[in-house]
């Protein structure tokens, strides 16, 4: 019987994320717009969206990676070797492709300008929070020791280890869980945003299970009267240990969005910084919008 809890944390005021932050060193985030909504991998939202029934996802998946190796080339150079399975698969996320691999990143105040730039009015953003050393013990019971003999930086740069995970990608392990994975050779977005995947083992079954599974927590632990909740204050008050938890939803009141987006420019935080090139600075200009309520009452974006 499972025994870990997720934990709800209501973050009504800038401030308190500020303060809650460092109680989350060791976690990696994924910002989200609506606190709604739960993880699904690119390729799973395709499939949702198209109606491909679940057991021909597996077909389009490697057609589809077939289809990219052949014509990429064409486009950059140089290309991984044909060998390098993670690789392909993370550059062709990189350029917005539909994969099983799903964003999160190293950097909470990331996370939050991500949950905040993409939510909407009167709707309340999250952020998602998952303790990378639960991660780490799951991957090391998974791979027989062999991520845990060597450190996590030198993890990302040992092309033995990456070899490992290019054999889980390619024979779809039965097994329900999850593997945290960084190409070998970093693009500036990646670089920039601190940016790392979660890879579910195989499409067989839904991201949300493999997740979960690799947390040792049941599906439905973030339902109601499932989790443990608590506002900033209650934390604070009960002396609340919120690194105990394998995974934290932090829910940001809309209230404090603007604020937010603010304090996170004056972080150069901001779609310009987080996305090199024309590309960022055209995201940027959509801000004043994000802002109306802030430029209302009289302050300047």
């Amino acid at each position: 019987m499972r025994k870990s809890k997720a934990l709800v944390l209501h973050i009504d005021e800038w401030k308190h994320l500020m303060l809650i932050s460092a109680g989350l060193k060791g976690f990696f985030f994924r910002g989200m717009g609506n606190e709604t909504y739960t993880l699904l991998s690119p390729l799973e939202r395709s499939a949702a969206r198209w109606g491909v029934p679940s057991g021909l996802v597996q077909n389009v998946e490697t057609r589809m990676l077939f289809d990219f190796k052949r014509r990429a080339g064409n486009y950059i150079q140089p290309v991984p070797s044909d060998k390098d399975i993670m690789e392909w698969w993370a550059l062709l996320r990189h350029f917005e492709g539909p994969t099983r691999f799903l964003d999160f990143t190293a950097s909470l105040f990331v996370a939050a300008y991500f949950a905040l730039a993409n939510a909407k009015k009167k709707t309340n953003a999250s952020i998602w929070a998952v303790s990378a050393l639960a991660l780490k013990m799951f991957e090391d019971s998974m791979f027989h020791g062999l991520a845990g003999k060597v450190s996590y930086m030198e993890r990302i740069n040992a092309k033995r280890i990456q070899g490992v995970y290019d054999e889980v990608l390619a024979c779809n392990v039965g097994d329900l869980g999850v593997f945290t994975a960084e190409p070998f050779i970093l693009n500036n977005r990646m670089r920039i945003q601190q940016g790392l995947f979660i890879v579910p083992f195989n499409i067989k079954h839904s991201f949300r299970e493999h997740f979960f599974a690799a947390l040792d927590l049941p599906t439905e632990s973030l339902d109601p009267g499932v989790p443990d909740r608590f506002t900033y204050q209650e934390v604070i008050n009960n002396n609340v240990d919120v690194k105990k938890y394998p995974l934290v939803k932090i829910v940001l009141a809309e209230g404090m969005h603007s604020q937010g987006i603010l304090e996170l420019r004056d972080m150069n935080i901001t779609s310009e910084s987080l996305f090199p090139g024309l590309t960022g600075l055209a995201k940027s200009l959509e801000t004043p919008f994000a802002l109306w309520d802030s430029v209302l009452k009289g302050n300047s974006y």
